[in-house]
């Protein structure tokens, strides 16, 4: 009797295991927290903090950031410090995610701002992280420079001089070619 109540959870594992999806394309990558991954698949980005997953952009949106061509599942390492985590999309490689920690005074995350730049004027050149929370982005005969929690306002910021040798200092919420923000909570 003992030997068959084994072969029952062993069976029930099994299935288990080979019920769940498996992903050959998926690749995590890691952030300098360590507490968080941005893991890849060709149909789905998800953003995951200790294992839970607390954003996902779905194989619709996917799609629609590449073109309809097949979306990236290498890892953006150099766009990644303790409070920026970003992600360059775009079959053209002209469009970027990322996400800004928000931290309790304890340093534990409360919650993302998630901006989506999309400015359409050319590939990416260059994408510099500057200290924790600025990026410097080159395209074509733009150059932008994106601060994040600048003075504690807990929004992206933008220069408005768009200069290729020098984009000038954050001052503004107004993204060139426009942006959308938002606040994702983390659990």
């Amino acid at each position: 009797m003992g030997g068959t109540g084994y072969r029952t959870v062993g069976v029930v594992a099994a299935a288990i295991l080979f019920s769940t999806p498996s992903y050959a394309d998926e690749k995590a990558c890691p952030q300098a927290d360590p507490s968080f991954v941005i893991r890849k698949t060709e149909s789905w980005y998800d953003l995951e903090y200790k294992g839970s997953q607390i954003h996902r952009i779905e194989s619709k949106q996917l799609n629609d950031l590449f073109g309809g061509k097949l979306p990236a599942t290498d890892c953006d390492v150099a766009l990644s410090s303790r409070d920026v985590m970003g992600i360059v999309v775009g079959w053209k490689k002209d469009l970027l995610i990322v996400f800004g920690v928000l931290r309790d005074p304890q340093g534990r995350p409360l919650r993302v701002n998630m901006l989506s730049w999309s400015p359409h004027a050319g590939a990416f050149d260059s994408i510099i992280l500057n200290d924790q929370a600025e990026l410097v982005v080159r395209y074509g005969t733009f150059a932008t420079r994106i601060c994040w929690n600048k003075g504690w306002k807990q929004r992206w910021e933008f220069s408005n001089q768009q200069s290729q040798n020098d984009p000038g200092p954050c001052t503004t919420m107004e993204a060139p070619f426009g942006a959308d923000q938002y606040l994702i909570p983390v659990l």
